[in-house]
Parts: structure tokens; C-alpha cells; sequence
């Protein structure tokens, strides 16, 4: 899927597959955000290692599928986890889509406040799609959770069950972002079990544990795809400017020349995510009298 799409298929190249849940960013470098048992295959991956879309079990392949390279993890423990959460950066040259979920739309900013029992959630994941579902329990201690390594703890988490007759999650799903009815993200998906019940890490906890910020769609990504931008098209012609503007509601850089450029067939329709508006605006100048 190019550009990259949330809640698709990924994994480290040793791992099956898991879901793409979102985009983050710090310091103007963007990563995608999985599990650690999606990207991190259980704290065996070393920084560097190929990333996958789609994850192996789809058909993912190194080199060619190659998206990011494993970055860092919040590593597990037997006991006391509060988050299965890792990162990958964004190979240069792979583009992205942040800003939205497929069936769902644009979504909005983060939820700060804490999921309640009873709110409605959905979440695009690899197996199951698009599902919607309700938070049956928050603040949940000692979840038992089994992995390659042994059963793990974790505590804190939010319990989520199907709004409907069909599953929340199933394998596959790890990863999933999870929003609220507002589309605000609020969870990533990381377990489940065979009575449709499934565990997410709050999502500001996640946040804070790897030291990043949600999406990709704020001045620090703007101010990326405009470097990244000025490099690209200034063989096409004289820029003569690189600014933000919107296309169909989405963040979009506008790039004026001031002549007609050359190759613009050849010039891509997106950086960084962001769709390219081409303008001749010609010669700037004072507006003097």
C-alpha cells in the first residue's frame, strides 16, 4: 500500500504481520508506530532491521518491500508492562498517509482524557477491517498475556468488546489504532483472546513511553516535507516559494515556480504524504509605487 496507510498490513521481517497503527514523529523524523512484537519481535530486533509492507505473511519480501527500519522499543518484562509498543523510521522516499483511516475518515487530535466504560470505539486492522466496539473495562491490572517467550503482565490496560456480532480483533489485528467516536485516537491494539475480549495500552501512556507525538500533520511534518520538497523540485525549475495549503480538507504543500517548470510529468504527486499543488506565480516583487 504506497503511500503507506494506517491499519494495514507490517512487520518485522522475521515477525508474521501486524498493523500499521499510526504515524509519529519526533524531532522532524517520522516512524511508524506497531507493537514491539510487531516490529520489535519480542526485543530480538536490533536497530536497523528491515520493516515490512505488507508483513511476511502477506507476501512481503526484503528488499523490495522494505518500508523503515526498527528503531526502539519499550522493552517487555515477565511483570508490570504497561505498553507493547515499538518504533520504526520511515525509509527517505517512502511516502505516507497519517491524516486518515480508511472507512473512517480524517482523523481528529489525540484524546487526552481517558476512555470510560461504555464509550464506542473502532479500530482498521490487518485481519479483521474495519470493526466498532465498546470499552467493557478500564485501568485493567494483571493481564495475562502469552507469548514466544513465556506469559507476560500488564497492567492498566483498556478491555474492549465487539459492538456487534462480528470480533473485535483477531491475529493480525496487533497494532491497530483505536479511536473513539470523535475519531480520536485513544488505544493501540495489542492482545485478545477466544471470547472476543480485547486489550489495548492507552495511547498517551504509548506516547510518553517512546517519546513521541501523534501524526504527522503539524508544523514539525510540514516544515520536513517543505525541505524535503525544495530539494526535489528545484531541478524542475526556480522555486520561487513552498507553502502549506488544503486539498479536499487534507494538508497539502503548494510549490510555485516562477516559470513553467520542466518535467512536470515526472514530478510527484506527494511528498511525505502531502499532495503537491504545481503554481507559475511568476517574478515576486515589491509593491512599491
Amino acid at each position: 500500500m504506497r503511500p503507506l496507510a494506517l491499519g494495514t498490513s507490517l512487520g518485522h521481517a522475521r515477525v508474521s504481520a501486524g498493523t500499521l497503527g499510526a504515524i509519529v514523529s519526533a524531532r522532524s523524523s517520522f516512524f511508524l508506530l506497531s507493537n514491539n512484537h510487531v516490529l520489535g519481535d519480542e526485543d530480538r530486533a536490533k536497530k536497523g532491521d528491515a520493516v515490512l509492507q505488507p508483513g511476511r505473511a502477506d507476501g512481503g519480501r526484503v528488499p523490495a518491500d522494505v518500508v523503515a527500519r526498527f528503531e526502539r522499543a519499550v522493552r517487555l518484562r515477565k511483570n508490570g508492562n504497561l505498553v507493547d509498543a515499538a518504533l520504526a523510521r520511515v525509509e527517505p522516499g517512502v511516502l505516507f498517509d497519517a491524516a486518515r483511516v480508511r472507512g473512517l475518515g480524517a482523523l481528529a487530535a489525540a484524546r487526552t482524557e481517558p476512555l470510560r466504560p461504555g464509550d464506542r470505539v473502532a479500530k482498521l486492522g490487518r485481519t479483521t477491517g474495519l470493526t466498532r466496539g465498546v470499552v467493557s473495562a478500564i485501568e485493567v491490572d494483571g493481564v495475562i498475556v502469552g507469548y514466544d517467550r513465556g506469559e507476560l503482565r500488564f497492567d492498566d490496560q483498556v478491555e474492549i468488546s465487539p459492538a456487534g456480532r462480528n470480533p473485535f480483533s483477531r491475529g493480525g489485528d496487533s497494532g491497530s489504532l483505536i479511536v473513539d467516536a470523535d475519531r480520536r485516537p485513544a488505544a493501540l491494539l495489542f492482545a485478545g483472546n477466544d471470547a472476543d475480549t480485547t486489550y489495548a495500552n492507552p495511547l498517551p501512556t504509548v506516547l510518553a513511553a517512546l517519546k513521541v507525538e501523534l501524526g504527522a500533520a503539524r508544523p514539525a511534518h510540514h516544515a520536513a516535507a517543505k525541505g524535503r520538497a525544495r530539494t526535489v523540485f528545484a531541478k524542475h525549475g526556480e522555486v520561487a516559494g513552498i507553502g502549506v495549503t488544503t486539498v479536499r480538507g487534507r494538508p497539502a504543500l503548494k510549490v510555485n515556480f516562477t516559470r513553467a517548470p520542466r518535467g512536470r510529468a515526472k514530478m510527484p504527486k506527494e511528498v511525505l504524504g502531502m499532495p503537491v499543488v504545481i503554481a507559475v506565480v511568476g517574478e515576486v516583487k515589491k509593491q512599491e509605487a
